[in-house]
């Protein structure tokens, strides 16, 4: 059985889960790549991710992330990983292949990391927030909605993030949220059914 597990993270079709000792394992579907186990299978018992490029295993592990297709993970240097589905360029380097085994980024002082239907947010080490990948509604907060391929950073003050399908919702430091992306069931909170394409603030 798989024991002294500190963190779980449920996808759409596929788990993670964090040992007290920093490794990462992952079951289920595998179409994209999401488990990391260096294949495409998917598989219904817990097996260990790999390392970057497919060598030993993943280690140091300090937060986890499941998304649709695609899974994150930070280390505990701050180092960010991502393995899985790349078509929307949740690699933040400049591509759109995907990858079944993790793929080290540009991010160096992550602290959270999550992912959603195929767009990644990660928060920093100093309250920054970074965004990329899909943004067919707006969710990277860029004021648009054009797919990035590359880590792009769009606040400061950010101490909580947490990734819907197609949506961004985050917290700052002095205790308020705000939301971007997809709205049409209202699931931004604030105030209408329409997607915007910036964050912001979820009203009472």
């Amino acid at each position: 059985y798989l024991t002294d597990v500190i963190k779980i993270s449920a996808g759409t079709n596929h788990v993670l889960a964090l040992t007290k000792n920093g490794e990462v394992y992952a079951w289920g579907k595998n179409e994209k790549g999401q488990l990391g186990i260096g294949n495409n299978e998917k598989t219904t018992y817990a097996t260990k991710v790999t390392g970057e490029g497919g060598t030993s295993t993943l280690k140091r592990i300090v937060d986890i992330s499941a998304g649709e297709e695609g899974s994150t993970a930070i280390n505990e240097f701050g180092w960010f990983y991502v393995w899985g589905n790349g078509t929307n360029g949740e690699f933040g380097n400049g591509g759109t292949t995907s990858s079944n085994v993790p793929v080290k980024t540009v991010v160096n002082h992550g602290i959270s990391a999550t992912i959603g239907e195929g767009h990644v947010i990660a928060q920093g080490q100093n309250v920054k927030l970074y965004t990329w990948g899909k943004n067919n509604a707006g969710q990277l907060g860029t004021g648009n909605t054009t797919n990035n391929t590359i880590v792009g950073k769009i606040a400061d003050g950010i101490t909580d993030i947490t990734a819907g399908g197609n949506q961004t919702i985050v917290k700052d430091i002095e205790g308020n949220i705000y939301g971007t992306g997809q709205n049409t069931n209202g699931e931004l909170g604030i105030g209408t059914n329409e997607n915007v394409t910036t964050l912001t603030k979820i009203t009472i």
